[in-house]
């Protein structure tokens, strides 16, 4: 038994500045965003908004978010224990969908209320309600700008940024409401376009908790096909089939491979398996692979395997 392991300083390096470059990124958004909570928390209370208030529990939750994002960006990066052979990477994958569930229970929330106030309207301070939206329009630009370049490849960042570019849309409807009022008059604007933000909260919520179950499933990721994968390997000179593959994401943006592999008596190993890393690496962009080799007649009594773990 054969095994082959591959690690790149120059790529840990580069995993350890990115990961404090988020880290980084997540304080600043959620200072920003502890500041406007408050502010639109008292501003609705104040003008009697409850598309504001909306908003400012909405800006909670992605205080919430941010925190836990931040919180899962530390015990990732902590010394982890034998028995943590995936280290903490999961942890990621658990708040992302703790952060699916707080949106979900948010927009709830919100939808129960603005339907209590069609019916049942209170009187609402417009020019208030609108300065203190168009501030908290502003601030979720900000905080989007701060986390957009790591939110397509990090499901947690991801489910921060869901959380303020939902809060940037209730901000827009808050102040359209807002408008509407000052106008018009029309004090049904404000329960109305509150429960439209609901909607669109519970729409991000659905497929955050539907990204990070998929994850804790085990599933294949979006981007690959399992058939294609197999297909690549069994047209390799020298392989006879694949069996037992599977394929699935450890955390956002690391995925890994394992696969028995029946390859012809006169192949030689090493470099057949040089081959298919190299494969699996530039065409799938799978870097952590383990690969057993079997003679297309054995009946598992000599095997030869190769993990490559690249991080």
């Amino acid at each position: 038994m054969t095994h082959c392991h591959h690690d790149d300083p120059s790529h840990a390096h580069t995993h350890e500045h990115h990961h404090h470059d988020k880290v980084g990124k997540l304080r600043w958004a959620l200072v920003l965003t502890a500041i406007y909570f408050w502010a639109e928390l008292f501003g609705g209370i104040w003008s009697g908004s409850l598309a504001l208030l909306a908003d400012s529990g909405h800006m909670f939750s992605d205080l919430a978010g941010i925190a836990l994002a931040l919180f899962a960006a530390w015990i990732s990066g902590l010394k982890i224990s034998s028995r943590q052979t995936y280290g903490l990477y999961r942890v990621e994958i658990l708040v992302a969908f703790i952060n699916g569930l707080l949106l979900a229970g948010v927009a709830s929330l919100i939808l129960v209320e603005g339907w209590s106030r069609l019916h049942e309207p209170h009187a609402v301070q417009g020019p208030l309600m609108l300065w203190i939206a168009v501030g908290g329009f502003v601030i979720n630009l900000l905080v989007m700008n701060v986390l957009h370049a790591d939110h397509h490849h990090d499901l947690n960042v991801k489910g921060a940024y869901l959380h303020v570019l939902g809060d940037l849309l209730g901000s827009a409807g808050t102040i359209l409401a807002a408008l509407l009022l000052n106008w018009y008059g029309w004090t049904w604007a404000d329960p109305v376009i509150s429960m439209v933000i609901a909607l669109l909260v519970l729409f991000s919520a659905f497929r955050l908790l539907m990204d990070a179950t998929h994850i804790l499933l085990e599933s294949a990721p979006h981007h690959l096909n399992v058939e294609d994968v197999q297909q690549a390997l069994e047209a390799v000179d020298g392989v006879d089939s694949v069996h037992d593959l599977h394929i699935w994401t450890i955390s956002s943006n690391r995925h890994a491979l394992s696969a028995h592999i029946s390859v012809d008596h006169q192949q030689a190993h090493p470099p057949l398996l040089k081959h298919l890393q190299h494969l699996l690496q530039t065409q799938f962009s799978l870097h952590h692979v383990t690969l057993q080799l079997e003679p297309k007649d054995s009946e598992g009594n000599t095997t030869y395997e190769c993990g490559q773990h690249c991080e």
